[in-house]
C-alpha cells in the first residue's frame, strides 16, 4: 500500500534534480488526435501503452500502441512459420506469429504476392538478411545504433573465390528475376524451387548466413541444375541468364581442382540495420505528407501503419474499415492521425482484410476479412519483452525512483527503480496488495490477498502465508521487510502479524474487535518494531514503534489507507480522498478537497515529504524529491494498489 519498509530516503537526494536521474519508461501518454475520443487506455508493459480511439464523424475505430522512449522492449519483425514464405504456402495469422514468440503487441506488416504468398519487401532480423530488400521500395529499419528510419534500404552482397574473382549477389531468398544470382538459405525452406535450367552451387558453412558486415567462408559441396536441396548448415547459390555463365564457370573450376573449395560470402549496408521490414508507401517524412495520391491513397480502407518521432516515441496503429462503425482511413487521414499522435515520420503496411492488432496474443480489432476472422499474413511487426538479465548492483551515490504494482501483479518502474519481473501469472487474479523493495533496491517482493509472497531480483524466498491460518474473510494487506532483507512480516486485515525469516514477532491485534480493518503496516527503520493502521485511522504500535497519536474515534471523510514515517521522526496518515494527518512530522500539503479521478491507494516517504499514488497511477508529490512520471493519463489494466520508493544511498 505505501512501502518503504526499512529503506530510508536520506537528504542526499535533495541535491539531485530530475535531470540527474534516468527518464521514466512508463507514464508517457499518447495524445488523442483531433476529432477522436479515447475509449480505452491501458498500460500493457513497462513503457508501452495501448489505446482505442474512435471518431463519430466519418466513423473510424483506431487501435494504437505507443512505445515510450527508453521502454525496455524489443521492436522486431516475425515471419509466417518463422521462414520466408513462398510457393503459395498457407500463411500464419498475426496472433499465431505473436504467440510463437510471446509478443506483447503486434500488427500485420508487409504486403505479399497473392499468387505465391511471397513478401514484397525485405526482412532483416537481428542484423541478418532473411530476405533482401527490393531496390527503391521503402523499409522500416531500426539501426544498430537505435535509430528508426523509413526509406529504401541499400545493401550489397558478393561471393569471392580463391583466384580473386567476385560475383555480386542480386537477391536473398527470393524468386529469381532475369540474369540474377540469388542466395537461398534454410530460411527459404528445403529446396530452392527454381527452374531446372538454372545453375546452382550448394555450399556448407560453419555459421548461420546472412549477417551484415561479416565475411563468412563457404565450402563448395556440389554443382547442379535448379531445384536443389538447401543444406541445413549451408546455402545454395542459384543463377540464371548472364549470371549463370559466371557461376557455372566458378563451379566447374572448383570441381576440376583449379580453384580452392573455399568461397567468401559478405553482405554490407551503409545503414547498419538491426531490424527491417518492408511496407509501402511512406506516409510522413519530417512531418510532411510524402505518399502518392492515387486510388489506393484516396479510398477509405482498413489500414495498418507505423510512425515515430526524433524523441524516440513509436506508434503502431491499426484502423478498422469496411464496417458501419468504422469506414477506414485514406492515406491522408492516416498521415494526419500520425501527426495527431505526435509522429513526424511514418510508413503504411498491408491493410484491407489483413489489418490485425494483437495484444498479449489476442486480436483486439475487428478484421474485415471473412466475418471478422483473421487472415494469414506474411509477417508481423511486434514488440517483445527481452528475457530478464541479472541486474548489476546499484553503484554508490544518490538514486531516485519508485515502483507501483497493480492488482493484477504488473509492476511499473520509474527513475532508477529497476523492473525485475511481474507477478501477473503468479498471484491470485487481481489479488496483489503490496510491493516491498529489498534493502539493496535490486529486488522486491509482491504479496497477494491470500498471503502468497513472490520474490524478484535479489529478494529472498522466505515463505508465504498458510491460507488455513487465516479466519474467514481475513486477507493479507501488506508486507514489510527487515533491514537485513533476510526476513519480513505479512500483515492482515484482522491485525494479524505473520513473521518470516529473521523477522521477530512483537505482537498483534487479531484477537481484538477492530473499528475498521487494518489496511497498512510498516516496520521501524531498525526493524525493532512496527505500526499497523486501520481504516478508521486507529494506530497500533509494537516494539520500538513510538505512538504519537491517531485518528481513531474521529469522524473521517474517507477511510485511512496508509501510514508512512517522516524522515526525522513521526508519521503521516493518508486517506483515500487524499487528506493528510500528521503526527510528529511536518505537514507538507494534501489533496483533501480536490476532485480526484480515482481514490488514493498509497503513500510513500519521499525527500523531505511524501509521494501519493491513486488507483489510476496518478502521482502527487508533496516534497522536494524529483517527479519521475505517473500512469495517471493512461491507467493500468487494474487498480494500482501500492507504491514503493527506491532507497537513496
Amino acid at each position: 500500500m505505501r512501502r518503504l519498509g526499512p529503506l530510508l530516503l536520506v537528504l542526499a537526494m535533495l541535491s539531485f534534480s530530475a535531470t540527474n536521474v534516468s527518464a521514466p519508461t512508463a507514464g508517457s501518454a499518447t495524445t488523442t488526435p483531433p476529432g477522436f475520443t479515447s475509449r480505452t487506455c491501458n498500460s500493457v508493459a513497462q513503457g508501452v501503452e495501448y489505446k482505442v480511439v474512435s471518431r463519430a464523424n466519418s466513423p473510424a475505430m483506431a487501435y494504437v500502441g505507443h512505445i515510450a522512449p527508453g521502454a525496455p522492449v524489443r521492436f522486431r519483425g516475425v515471419t509466417s512459420n518463422n521462414r520466408v514464405p513462398h510457393g503459395g504456402e498457407t500463411l500464419q495469422t498475426v496472433s499465431a506469429q505473436c504467440r510463437g514468440i510471446a509478443c506483447i503487441l503486434g500488427v500485420n506488416a508487409d504486403f505479399h504476392n497473392n499468387s505465391t504468398n511471397e513478401m514484397l519487401g525485405g526482412f532483416i532480423l537481428d542484423g541478418r538478411i532473411l530476405r533482401s530488400p527490393e531496390p527503391g521500395r521503402p523499409q522500416v529499419t531500426l539501426t544498430q545504433s537505435g535509430q528508426l528510419m523509413g526509406a529504401p534500404l541499400p545493401w550489397s552482397g558478393s561471393i569471392k573465390a580463391s583466384d580473386g574473382r567476385t560475383l555480386g549477389i542480386s537477391a536473398v531468398n527470393a524468386t529469381p528475376k532475369s540474369n540474377q544470382l540469388v542466395l537461398y538459405t534454410p530460411d527459404w525452406g528445403a529446396k530452392t524451387a527454381t527452374s531446372t535450367s538454372a545453375s546452382e552451387i550448394a555450399v556448407t558453412a560453419t555459421e548461420t548466413l546472412g549477417r551484415i558486415g561479416r565475411s563468412v567462408t563457404l565450402t563448395f559441396s556440389a554443382l547442379s541444375g535448379g531445384n536443389s536441396s538447401i543444406p541445413p548448415g549451408g546455402a545454395v547459390l542459384s543463377a540464371n541468364g548472364t549470371a549463370e555463365t559466371a557461376l557455372k564457370d566458378l563451379g566447374n573450376k572448383i570441381k576440376a581442382g583449379t580453384l580452392r573449395k573455399a568461397i567468401t560470402l559478405r553482405f554490407d549496408s551503409p545503414v547498419d540495420p538491426k531490424e527491417s521490414i518492408g511496407g509501402a508507401p511512406m506516409l510522413l517524412a519530417g512531418g510532411r505528407n510524402v505518399f502518392p495520391v492515387d486510388d489506393f491513397a484516396t479510398s477509405r480502407e482498413p489500414r495498418t501503419f507505423v510512425g515515430w518521432n526524433p524523441a524516440g516515441d513509436i506508434f503502431i496503429v491499426a484502423v478498422d474499415g469496411r464496417q458501419t462503425t468504422s469506414k477506414g482511413f485514406t492515406l491522408g487521414e492516416a498521415a494526419d492521425f500520425l501527426r495527431g499522435l505526435g509522429a513526424t515520420d511514418g510508413m503504411n503496411f498491408d491493410g484491407g482484410g489483413g489489418t490485425t492488432f494483437v495484444v498479449d496474443g489476442g486480436v483486439t480489432n475487428r478484421p474485415s476479412n471473412d466475418n471478422n476472422k483473421e487472415r494469414g499474413n506474411v509477417n508481423a511487426l511486434v514488440l517483445t519483452t527481452p528475457p530478464p538479465t541479472p541486474a548489476p548492483p546499484l553503484s554508490p551515490g544518490a538514486h531516485a525512483g519508485y515502483w507501483m504494482v497493480s492488482a493484477d501483479g504488473t509492476v511499473y518502474r520509474f527513475g532508477d527503480a529497476r523492473h525485475h519481473g511481474d507477478a501477473t501469472p503468479l498471484v491470485k487474479p487481481d489479488g496483489a496488495v503490496d510491493l516491498a523493495p529489498t534493502p539493496s533496491g535490486n529486488g522486491y517482493w509482491v504479496v497477494d490477498s491470500a498471503g502468497k509472497v513472490v520474490p524478484f531480483g535479489d529478494a529472498r524466498s522466505l515463505g508465504s502465508v498458510n491460507p488455513a491460518s487465516l479466519d474467514s474473510g481475513e486477507k493479507a494487506v501488506s508486507l514489510s521487510p527487515t533491514p537485513s532483507g533476510a526476513g519480513y512480516w505479512v500483515f492482515t486485515t484482522r491485525g494479524r502479524v505473520i513473521p518470516f525469516g529473521d523477522a521477530p514477532f512483537l505482537g498483534d491485534v487479531h484477537t481484538l474487535s477492530l473499528a475498521g480493518p487494518v489496511l497498512d503496516s510498516i516496520a521501524t527503520p531498525n526493524g525493532g518494531g512496527y505500526y499497523m493502521v486501520g481504516s478508521d485511522g486507529g494506530i497500533f504500535a509494537f516494539g520500538n514503534a513510538q505512538f504519537l497519536g491517531s485518528m481513531g474515534g474521529s469522524k473521517l471523510n474517507a477511510p485511512v489507507q496508509s501510514l508512512v514515517p517522516g524522515p526525522a521522526g513521526g508519521y503521516w496518515l493518508v486517506a483515500s480522498d487524499g487528506g493528510i494527518f500528521a503526527f510528529g512530522a511536518p505537514f507538507r500539503g494534501s489533496l483533501g478537497g480536490m476532485k480526484l479521478n480515482r481514490p488514493v491507494s498509497g503513500m510513500v516517504p519521499y525527500g523531505d515529504g511524501y509521494l501519493i499514488v491513486a488507483e489510476d497511477g496518478g502521482v502527487f508529490s508533496f516534497s522536494n524529491g524529483p517527479f519521475l512520471g505517473s500512469l495517471g493519463t493512461c491507467p493500468a489494466r487494474s487498480a494500482i494498489v501500492s507504491v514503493a520508493a527506491l532507497q537513496i544511498f
